[in-house]
């Protein structure tokens, strides 16, 4: 099993901090042993909707495609629950 932490998951899927060596051990591991929490999809969540409320003008749409391949980039690891 392995949990990814919050920079982990945002170094893999922000393509302007690409580091070859993390996309590549991260792709290699079985989708079934890749896990990331609900306080991590959390943290993106907002860091992407951030970075989308402060774009004004006509770049917003890269905004919002970051935030599209987000949702469908969480689908490459299954979601822990958050329990006390």
């Amino acid at each position: 099993m392995y949990l990814l932490d919050t920079s982990v998951v945002s170094n893999f899927l922000d393509e302007r901090r690409y580091y070859p060596q993390l996309t590549a051990r991260i792709l290699s591991k079985p989708p079934e042993q890749i896990f990331i929490s609900i306080i991590t999809v959390e943290e993106i969540l907002q860091g992407a909707l951030a970075s989308v409320q402060k774009v004004k003008r006509k770049p917003i749409t890269k905004a919002y495609e970051y935030l599209g391949d987000l949702f469908s980039a969480i689908g490459i690891a299954e979601i822990e629950d958050w329990t006390l």
